[in-house]
C-alpha cells in the first residue's frame, strides 16, 4: 500500500546520504518547518538553530534511520529521524563522567545499544493523509530490526493528531506517557 501510494504521489523515499549532508539538511530544515506550521504551540525553527542542532547531533545520528521523502524535481515531501537511544550507553558508562574511562566505556556499550526514538516524522500539507508516510513507519521499522533493535519508541504525538495516534495503534503501538501543559496568568 505504501508503495503504491508513494507511485500515486510520484515521491520516492531515500535514506540520508551522509556524504551530501548539507544538501540532504536543507530538505529537513523545509520540511520539518512546513509539516509542522499547523501543529499546536509550532514555532518554526530557524536556519541557524537547525545547522546548531545537526552539528550536535550528526555524531549520534544512524543514516540508516534518517528518510526523506521528494518528489521527483528534489523537493521536500517530508522526514523522519531516528535515533539510537543513547542513554542506555551513557548510563552502562558511569551516567555521564566522561574522564578517565567514561569515553571508552561509552563508545563500548554505544555497540550494545537496541533500541531507538523516533524524534520526528511528518509530511508536508499536500502531501498529508494520502498514505505515503506509511513508507517510513515500514523502512524505519525494517531498517531498525536490520541493525539489531529491539524497541522502537515513537516522539511526540499530539492528542489532537488523531491520524497519527489512530495509526501507531494499527502498528501495535500502545500509548504510554502523557505531558499536559498548563498555564495560569500571574
Amino acid at each position: 500500500m505504501a508503495e503504491k501510494a508513494l507511485q500515486r504521489q510520484g515521491l520516492t523515499v531515500r535514506k540520508v546520504d551522509m556524504k551530501h549532508f548539507d544538501r540532504d539538511l536543507a530538505l529537513v530544515k523545509e520540511a520539518y518547518n512546513r509539516a509542522w506550521e499547523t501543529n499546536w504551540g509550532f514555532v518554526p525553527m530557524t536556519e541557524h538553530e537547525i545547522d546548531h542542532l545537526a552539528a550536535g547531533l550528526k555524531p549520534m545520528i544512524d543514516p540508516n534511520l534518517i528518510f526523506i521523502a521528494e518528489t521527483a524535481d528534489g523537493q521536500p515531501a517530508g522526514v523522519s529521524l531516528t535515533l539510537p537511544d543513547l542513554h542506555q550507553a551513557l548510563k552502562r558508562s558511569g551516567g555521564g563522567h566522561i574522564f578517565p574511562f567514561g569515553l571508552l566505556k561509552f563508545l563500548w556499550h554505544r555497540r550494545k545499544i537496541d533500541q531507538c526514538r523516533n524524534m520526528i516524522m511528518g509530511m508536508i500539507g499536500d502531501y498529508r493523509g494520502r498514505g505515503a508516510d506509511a513508507i517510513f513507519y515500514l523502512e524505519t521499522a525494517k531498517e531498525a530490526l536490520r541493525r539489531g533493535y529491539k524497541r522502537l519508541e515513537g516522539g511526540w504525538v499530539l492528542e489532537t493528531n488523531t491520524m497519527m495516534n489512530q495509526i501507531v495503534e494499527r502498528l501495535g503501538g500502545r500509548h504510554y506517557k502523557t505531558y499536559r501543559i498548563y498555564e495560569r496568568a500571574l
